[in-house]
């Protein structure tokens, strides 16, 4: 799509200015600004949830930048950024983005610089440097109304893997847009009572009654038409006792039109229970007098929404792959073992592993083959720590376990060999040859442990190890053609 348009840019003699080419509009253009408009995100506050988005692709791809970006007319919005990138919006013609959107595949650049269509684009000669850039559209209703990109000052290109990742992860960010953007609309106070799709509700907190619940209430609790004069507001959710909804409103100034709102869990007619985000305001007259003990309450399921951020922090906190935590949960844990081991006067440890040889799978045996090793060292790795301690996988053939809570030292080398033996008694199925590696291992009181002097001690210590496992593998090839020659 883009072949024509990469030819070298013509540039007026002395300190004329570059003329950038400026991105097509896509057709159907005011549709798009149209399903932009409908979401209401462009200045909606921060989402948790694209933040896990964006910080997710960026860990899984290496990358320096990782951002969900909204195409306005004139500009581009930074909705989510994970990276130090300052910008909160650019001009849309002068963005990468805006040619990424043009293609439902999106757009890959491998080196901007050689790119004539790029090579000029000030992001690529100022900060942040770009060289390599991918993007892919974010969709709704049909509309790409923003990109999931990354960029790096390096120059890459994406495996088939991970563009299948980014086209995934692209999806999810526009399924997250769409989810915030019906939240907001259906907790808004303008919403009807009577709306088919939620829940709404006028309790009076003093008679403990409920004076009206929408059609969508009725059916979503699952009580009967003649059941609910004996319905309390608490029989729903223990948040609608007057007391404590009281306790919750009491620092609000009623002379104004006021709201909360609050999560909490609503309990239907079989017992189970559900979780909602309820907008709960002082019902009020129409000269806005606010009337006592009458409370609006427009509740909405929010499970699909929480089953999303608990998959989006699974995945932010574990790697992909193996199932083990990541670098970003062992900065959690240890920050949590180090205070419990300061409190205790306990020890902390690490050990630092790195397989030998993996490359050599790799190119050998194929990425299928490796990532089986992997795997299979994670579960060995799994099988000999302690259910206290937190197995990691780095990223390539890396893997570290902190030890948490030793009573001294000498409890920490225990675990270190109990480590390697694991390791060294295992082979690897698809090569039937015993797991190769090299190990570092550091230890530290709680209250002068610092996980990246640590981690940086042992990994000096393992490619000591690693060194003098080559200097012994050569010295042995070494007497073998000696032993040879002397025969």
């Amino acid at each position: 799509m883009y072949d024509d348009l990469r030819k070298p840019l013509s540039i007026e003699p002395a300190s004329a200015v570059v003329s950038l080419p400026a991105p097509p509009r896509p057709i159907g253009e005011q549709r798009r600004l149209n399903a932009l408009e409908e979401l209401g995100a462009v200045h909606a506050t921060a989402c948790d949830m694209l933040n896990a988005i964006t910080r997710l692709v960026q860990q899984q791809m290496g990358v320096q930048f990782a951002s969900v970006n909204l195409l306005g007319s004139e500009h581009i919005w930074v909705k989510s950024v994970c990276g130090h990138f300052d910008a909160t919006c650019v001009e849309r013609d002068k963005s990468f983005c805006a040619w990424a959107i043009l293609d439902p595949e999106g757009l890959e650049i491998h080196d901007a610089r050689a790119d004539p269509l790029f090579a000029d684009n000030p992001m690529v000669n100022n900060a942040p440097f770009i060289r390599f850039y991918a993007g892919v559209p974010v969709f709704s209703e049909g509309e790409a109304v923003g990109t999931l990109c990354v960029s790096d000052p390096s120059p890459r290109s994406l495996s088939a893997s991970e563009k299948s990742f980014l086209q995934g992860t692209a999806k999810m960010a526009g399924e997250t847009l769409r989810l915030r953007a019906s939240e907001r609309k259906a907790i808004a106070l303008g919403r009807l009572l009577d709306t088919a799709l939620e829940e709404a509700y006028l309790f009076d907190l003093k008679s403990k009654t409920v004076v009206h619940a929408s059609p969508g209430a009725r059916r979503r609790l699952g009580y009967a038409n003649s059941e609910w004069h004996t319905i309390l507001p608490s029989d729903i959710s223990d948040l609608y006792q007057s007391s404590r909804l009281a306790a919750e409103l009491k620092h609000h100034d009623t002379s104004v039109p006021i709201s909360i709102k609050l999560r909490t869990l609503h309990t239907r007619h079989d017992g189970s229970q559900y979780p909602v985000s309820a907008l709960i305001a002082p019902a009020r007259s129409n000269t806005e007098e606010v009337l006592d003990d009458l409370y609006v309450v427009v509740a909405v399921d929010i499970q699909d929404r929480l089953r999303s951020e608990q998959e989006m922090s699974r995945r932010a906190y574990y790697d992909a792959l193996t199932g083990l935590a990541n670098r970003y949960l062992l900065q959690d844990q240890f920050k949590k073992s180090r205070s419990r081991g300061i409190r205790s006067g306990s020890t902390l440890a690490v050990a630092l592993i790195d397989l030998n040889r993996f490359k050599q799978i790799n190119d050998t045996l194929g990425h299928a083959v490796g990532d089986q090793a992997l795997v299979h060292t994670a579960t060995v790795l799994t099988s000999a720590a302690r259910e206290a301690d937190t197995v990691v996988r780095l990223g390539g053939d890396e893997f570290v376990v902190l030890f948490d809570d030793l009573d001294d030292p000498s409890e920490g080398r225990r675990l270190e060999q109990r480590i390697r033996q694991a390791l060294s008694s295992r082979v690897f199925a698809p090569t039937g040859e015993p797991l190769m590696f090299s190990l570092g291992f550091q230890i530290c009181h709680a209250e002068n442990a610092n996980l990246e002097h640590m981690l940086n001690a042992a990994d000096r210590s393992m490619y000591q190890e690693k060194n003098a496992q080559q200097k012994a593998i050569s010295s042995e090839l070494e007497n073998g053609i000696l032993r040879k020659h002397s025969g």
